[in-house]
C-alpha cells in the first residue's frame, strides 16, 4: 500500500458528526474528482477512486446528507495495477439538486457558485473538511522519508483557483502548476 493510500485510509476514518462538515468534505471530493454526463436518460455524476475507503466514505455521506443510494461500479484494471471504483448517481433532478447544494452550477461546464461556496466553507472546521475531501478525491503525498510533496490535481482551472485561494487563506504555501496535455 502506498503512503498516499495509507493517509487516505486514515482520513476516511476521521469521525465527522456535523452535517456542515460532511457537506464540505463531500463538496471537496466532488469538486476535485467527479465527472458529469448529460444524455437522453438525464444526468449522471461519477466519482472515480482506487480506494475502497474513499468509496465507503463517499457513499456514507451521500446517504446521510441526501438519503440517496448511489450505484457502485468496478472498472477492471487493464493497464494499472489496481482497479477503479465508480460511485454513480443517476437522475437529472437528483444530480442537479445535489450539485446545486454543493455550490456547483452549469455555465461553460461546471462552475462554482462563489456565494454558495463561501456558505459551505464558512467555519474553520468546514474549510478543513473541504480540504480533506479534496485530498481524498484527487490528492497524493510522498513518503515523508523522501522529499516532501503534497499534490491535489484539479481537472478544471476554476476549481484549481478555488482550491489555491482557500489554501492560501488558511496560511498554506501553495503553488499552482499547469500540466501539459498530450
Amino acid at each position: 500500500m502506498s503512503f498516499s493510500s495509507e493517509i487516505k485510509k486514515e482520513l476516511a476514518g476521521v469521525s465527522v458528526s456535523k452535517e456542515e462538515h460532511k457537506r464540505a468534505e463531500l463538496a471537496g471530493i466532488i469538486y476535485l474528482n467527479s465527472t458529469l454526463t448529460i444524455s437522453m436518460g438525464g444526468a449522471s455524476l461519477n466519482i472515480n477512486t482506487e480506494s475502497m475507503d474513499v468509496v465507503k466514505r463517499t457513499i456514507s455521506m451521500i446517504k446521510a446528507l441526501y438519503g440517496l443510494e448511489p450505484e457502485l461500479l468496478l472498472k477492471d484494471a487493464q493497464l494499472k495495477k489496481t482497479a477503479t471504483y465508480i460511485v454513480r448517481l443517476n437522475g437529472g433532478g437528483t444530480v442537479i439538486t445535489l450539485l446545486s447544494d454543493l455550490g456547483l452550477t452549469f455555465g461553460n461546464g461546471l462552475e462554482v457558485d462563489k456565494e454558495r461556496f463561501k456558505d459551505i466553507i464558512f467555519s474553520s472546521g468546514c474549510r478543513e473538511a473541504f480540504l480533506r475531501g479534496a485530498f481524498l478525491g484527487a490528492g497524493s503525498i510522498s513518503d515523508p522519508k523522501k522529499e516532501k510533496h503534497l499534490e491535489i490535481v484539479a481537472a478544471r482551472e476554476n476549481i484549481a483557483d478555488i482550491l489555491e485561494g482557500l489554501m492560501s487563506f488558511m496560511g498554506l504555501n501553495v503553488k499552482k502548476t499547469l500540466r501539459k496535455l498530450y
